[in-house]
């Protein structure tokens, strides 16, 4: 995720009978994936159902408000086509819609420095799937905490096989958070400089 910034914000809108303005928006792709995941189910309910009730000729070229948003305001066309593909006949329920959208977080960049966002997703216990750059490379420890990979097919292959693995998906999830707090919180890093002091003072 490159988290590009939007030209305007995406408005979280709830409905359930009537529309109401909720107190939430994203400026950017990594707030859209928060707000995905604390929003009312109503409100994913209106993003994704709304468009199957207006008129054909008023609704715009993707099937879904995230869509829309991601590639217009974002500019990342790629990211729409993978959210526009999205078809709510294909979930039993509101939730695992939203567990569709929320669950894996996809870093796939050509180039990267420590790579921020993948820490952020481990801390939350999802597995990524990233490319093989950067300081992406020394936060995915392979079929651990995620993937890393060289190719749109290897991309899809991935994401695939965490879909279908839903256990997997879980144990890769809590691995990663253990990896984070093992070695990127400040506490590690106290712990480093305090061993350091221990040393010299000997």
């Amino acid at each position: 995720m490159d988290n590009r910034p939007a030209e305007y914000p995406f408005v979280f809108v709830g409905c359930w009978e009537l529309r109401e303005m909720l107190a939430r928006s994203a400026r950017d792709e990594r707030q859209l994936l928060e707000a995905i995941e604390e929003v009312p189910l109503d409100s994913i309910y209106y993003h994704t159902h709304s468009f199957l009730l207006r008129h054909k000729y008023i609704a715009g070229p993707y099937p879904n408000d995230f869509a829309t948003w991601a590639a217009i305001q974002v500019r990342d066309r790629v990211l729409g086509e993978k959210l526009g593909i999205l078809s709510p006949y294909d979930f039993q329920n509101l939730e695992s819609l939203r567990a569709e959208v929320a669950t894996i977080v996809l870093q796939k960049s050509l180039r990267e420095g420590f790579g921020l966002t993948v820490a952020e997703a481990m801390w939350k216990g999802k597995p990524v799937i990233g490319g093989f750059t950067g300081g992406i490379t020394v936060q995915l420890v392979y079929r651990v905490t995620g993937f890393t990979v060289n190719s749109v097919e290897g991309t899809a292959f991935r994401i695939h096989y965490l879909l279908d693995n839903p256990e997997a998906m879980a144990r890769m999830g809590q691995d990663a958070r253990e990896f984070v707090r093992r070695n990127f919180l400040i506490t590690r890093h106290l712990g480093d400089y305090l061993a350091l002091m221990s040393y010299m003072g000997r």
